[in-house]
């Protein structure tokens, strides 16, 4: 997910997420924006930024 998509709503869901399930966001993914996810239980990678 592209970091300037956490804290939007709404998304619309097409299916139920499993149990466990990890997002994966960019480098400019602010940690009070995927604080909710982690004290939920959510697996969060933050992807590193690659220089060209």
């Amino acid at each position: 997910m592209h970091s300037t998509k956490l804290g939007r709503r709404p998304f619309h869901a097409w299916a139920q997420l499993p149990e466990r399930w990890t997002l994966v966001t960019d480098a400019d993914a602010d940690p009070a924006a995927t604080a909710p996810f982690l004290s939920r239980g959510v697996d969060v990678v933050v992807a590193d930024r690659q220089e060209p």
